[in-house]
């Protein structure tokens, strides 16, 4: 009579070490995963950041390279370390339009009024001057600081610096530091930013950017 077939079975010990073995491939798996997507979560935040800040230095820049010099006179003023947290506080004035009469230069090509308009991109009278009329130029400065919530922002100010009524625009956020300096006919720009990411990491980026006053005689 033959023998009865004998069946194989696994040991305790070798189904502790495979389930050890399975575990740890398990955890090592994962973890992978976990550190692929906090940097994915960790590289967004710093594009966004970045992209941000360019965005907003670039804005800037559009806007206040048409300031300068007339007679020698600065249009500009640059308030070192007087801004939110130690940060700079950037003034200016631009060739502007008063009156549907008016013309950015005079009869010596020089700008004719210097004042400020009421929203960004603007280029006629009817949002650079109040009423129409160039006897008194009720938006005299544009000013770009950083408020406490770490956002740049542009505002208007009349000639007593007080800001005007609905002037205050955001156009950058996540900003916790700005500097400016003036070489020559030169400004360069530095922002520097700060973002947690959705992995919880704090991201810091710093954006320069340097252009060229167009107004820089007279």
């Amino acid at each position: 009579m033959a023998d009865p077939v004998k069946h194989n079975a696994f040991s305790l010990t070798e189904m502790l070490v495979v389930l050890a073995i399975s575990t740890f491939v398990v955890i090592a798996v994962f973890g992978l995963l976990n550190n692929a997507r906090s940097s994915f979560f960790n590289q967004d935040a710093a594009i966004d950041l970045r992209n941000g800040m360019r965005n907003a230095a670039e804005r800037m820049s559009l806007e206040m390279r048409q300031t300068g010099h007339q007679a020698t006179v600065a249009q500009f003023a640059i308030l070192a370390g007087q801004g939110t947290g130690g940060s700079d506080i950037i003034r200016f004035s631009i060739p502007i339009l008063c009156s549907a009469t008016s013309t950015l230069l005079d009869g010596n090509g020089n700008p004719a009024y210097w004042g400020a308009p009421l929203t960004w991109g603007c280029d006629a009278h009817t949002c650079m001057d109040a009423n129409a009329s160039c006897a008194a130029l009720e938006y005299k400065y544009v000013q770009y600081a950083l408020n406490a919530s770490n956002q740049l922002e542009r505002k208007v100010l009349d000639g007593a610096l007080a800001t005007v009524n609905n002037s205050t625009t955001i156009i950058g956020q996540h900003i916790t530091n700005m500097t400016a300096s003036v070489n020559g006919f030169i400004i360069t720009l530095t922002l520097t930013g700060q973002k947690t990411s959705a992995a919880n990491r704090v991201i810091s980026a710093v954006y320069t950017n340097k252009f060229l006053l167009n107004n820089t005689g007279g």
